[in-house]
């Protein structure tokens, strides 16, 4: 102030205009905190076209956040007669009564965010087109109450990630996509009421990651995807309504992970894949209508988990596989429609998890495995036309579960296990033409649940068993030319269901019964050769059905059963050398058939309280052929219902 205590008129700083000069242009001043005499100094904008109607369903006394920020200065009718000029900063409006509200918005701003508290207030966009807004980042995030459908978007809009994320309830068609929006980041994600074709993509776009994640109303064809885009990381996945064919790859695409990913009406041929393609995990994973040949896979490519997994119709040889992958797994899962020899496989490859499983028409020899292979999980599953040797396994392999299952064409020796493998699970399952011996087994092995099954040619001694062997499920099971005794059962043992069912030419006694194991299911099943005595049972078994079916060399007498069996159906059936009496039977046991049914040296009945099996067990639901083929000196203590002579 001079000294007569007026304002002086200074100068707005080079490039700023007073408020005056801009309004009176038709403008809008952003200001920048300095004054000329009484006068707001500021940046003029252009006054942007169109405008923002947003409608909000709220409660008596609830508020509301302006949903627009960044270089402010916006006038805003709240619908509520309200109406507010030059806003220039967040404000917040509180309305009176209960009701819908539109709130229009013009002037300039070039962020639109709805408040994270007022998410569920919005249920509707009835104008979205000021040209201002370049950020619409997080918009409309997770407004799972808006409904309508989606108006023209700001025509200088460039990120519009998440814009409608999880807006789950709009309908309607997509708009035409503003030219200049280059992040399209998750900008539709999970809009699954959306319909209609998808307009021409941005030119610049370069991040359509999620852009139209599970949008699974969409339909018509994919549209020519921008040169620029160097992520489309599962930018159309699951539009399972799209059709037509893949249109050309940009030439700087790296990130394809699930890009088409269920897109299963889409048909004809794979287009040619970019040379910079680093990750292309479940790229194509279930579309099951697209054709023709694989093309040539990318040098640089890493990541291939699940590319071509449920391509069925797919022909052809596989192509060279790449130097530098490391993870192959699904990657060519149940595409049954290829042919050929398995390519040579790259030296890094650390995960081969059902690489080729369900590859029906592969044929040859199954190639060098990788030194660095750990997880070798139904690499080759069901490829029933591999033929040849099992290659020597990698020595840190440590998952080889069902690996090899089904190969019924491999044949020669099984190759030595490696010392750190942990699940052998179905590892061999059925290869019914492999001879030889079984090699030693690990000391690591935890699980071998039918890690032999079938493996009818396998000749020799069961090797000496794992100390920390939890499962033995079927392990064994119709290794019907294995020989010799049954090795000591490690304390470790919880499940040892069929783990020697079948095994007819085993021999000698069973040594022990693991204390812990609760599932004996069909365990020694078919074992007709087996000698001796049944030793102590143990005390945490459940399941006892079939346990000693048809052991009919077995002798001696049934030991005291364990207080928790609640199956012991034919437990015992056509135990014919046993001898003594049924003992007393668990007062839990539910299901009996045919438990001691052909058990004809059997003598006598254990009663309890003076009471016999069909007297004091009451939880029994199936007795069916009990005791029948028992002598009579057992049947003559049971009715007929349970394979006795007693009337019902």
């Amino acid at each position: 102030a001079d000294i007569c205590g007026k304002c002086m008129e200074i100068p707005c700083a080079t490039g700023t205009v007073k408020q005056s000069e801009c309004e009176g242009s038709g403008g809008v001043l952003i200001p920048n905190g300095y004054l000329s005499g009484k006068e707001a100094c500021g940046t003029c904008r252009k006054m942007a076209e169109g405008g923002i109607i947003l409608t909000y369903n709220v409660s008596a006394g609830n508020s509301i956040t302006l949903p627009v920020s960044k270089n402010l200065n916006v006038d805003v009718d709240w619908g509520d007669g309200v109406i507010e000029k030059g806003v220039a900063a967040s404000k917040t409006h509180t309305y009176q009564a209960a009701g819908k509200y539109d709130v229009k918005i013009t002037g300039w701003a070039e962020k639109l965010e709805v408040a994270a508290s007022d998410r569920s207030k919005v249920v509707g966009i009835k104008q979205l087109n000021l040209s201002s807004i370049t950020d619409a980042k997080n918009a409309f995030w997770s407004c799972s109450n808006l409904t309508g459908n989606i108006p023209e978007l700001p025509r200088s809009l460039i990120d519009g990630s998440m814009m409608f994320y999880y807006c789950s309830s709009l309908t309607g068609n997509i708009p035409e996509l503003p030219r200049s929006l280059i992040n399209g980041l998750k900008m539709f994600y999970r809009c699954s009421k959306l319909t209609g074709n998808i307009s021409e993509l941005p030119s610049g776009l370069t991040n359509g990651r999620e852009m139209f994640y599970y949008c699974s109303g969409l339909t018509g064809n994919i549209p020519e995807l921008p040169s620029g885009l160097t992520n489309g990381s599962m930018m159309f996945y699951y539009c399972s309504s799209l059709t037509g064919s893949i249109p050309k790859l940009p030439r700087g695409l790296t990130d394809g992970s699930m890009m088409f990913s269920g897109c299963r009406n889409l048909t004809g041929n794979i287009p040619e894949l970019p040379d910079s393609l680093t990750n292309g995990a479940n790229m194509f994973g279930g579309c099951s209508n697209l054709t023709g040949n694989i093309p040539e896979l990318p040098s640089g490519l890493t990541n291939g988990g699940g590319m071509f997994s449920g391509c069925r119709n797919l022909t052809g040889n596989i192509p060279e596989l790449p130097s530098g992958l490391t993870n192959g797994a699904n990657m060519f899962v149940s595409c049954s429609g290829l042919t050929g020899n398995i390519p040579e496989l790259p030296e890094g490859l650390t995960n081969g998890r059902e690489m080729f499983s369900y590859c029906s028409g592969l044929t040859g020899n199954i190639p060098e495995l990788p030194s660095g292979l750990t997880n070798g999980s139904r690499m080759f599953y069901y490829c029933s036309g591999l033929t040849g040797n099992i290659p020597e396994l990698p020595s840190g392999l440590t998952n080889g579960s069902e690996m090899f299952y089904y190969c019924s064409g491999l044949t020669g020796n099984i190759p030595e296990l490696p010392s750190g493998l942990t699940n052998g699970s179905e590892m061999f399952y059925y290869c019914s033409n492999l001879t030889g011996t079984i090699p030693k087994l690990p000391r690591g092995l935890t699980n071998g649940s039918y890690m032999f099954s079938d493996c009818s040619g396998l000749t020799g001694n069961i090797p000496e068993l794992p100390s920390g062997l939890t499962n033995g499920s079927g392990m064994f099971s119709d290794c019907s030319s294995l020989t010799g005794n049954i090795p000591g059962l490690p304390s470790s043992l919880t499940n040892g269901s069929r783990m020697f069912s079948d095994c007819s030419s085993l021999t000698g006694i069973i040594l022990n019964l693991p204390s812990g194991l609760t599932d004996g299911s069909y365990m020694f099943s078919g074992c007709s050769k087996l000698t001796g005595t049944i030793p102590k049972l143990p005390s945490r078994l459940t399941k006892g059905v079939g346990m000693f079916y048809n052991c009919s060399s077995l002798t001696g007498s049934i030991p005291e059963l364990p207080s928790g069996l609640t199956n012991g159906s034919e437990m015992f059936y056509y135990c014919s050398k046993l001898t003594g009496n049924i003992p007393k039977l668990p007062s839990r046991l539910i299901y009996g058939r045919g438990m001691f049914s052909g058990c004809s040296g059997l003598t006598g009945v254990s009663t309890v309280n003076g009471q016999y099996p069909y007297q004091y067990l009451t939880k029994v639901t199936s007795s069916s052929n009990f005791v029948t083929g028992c002598s009579s000196a057992v049947r003559q203590h049971f009715p007929t219902s349970w394979g006795g002579t007693l009337p019902d």
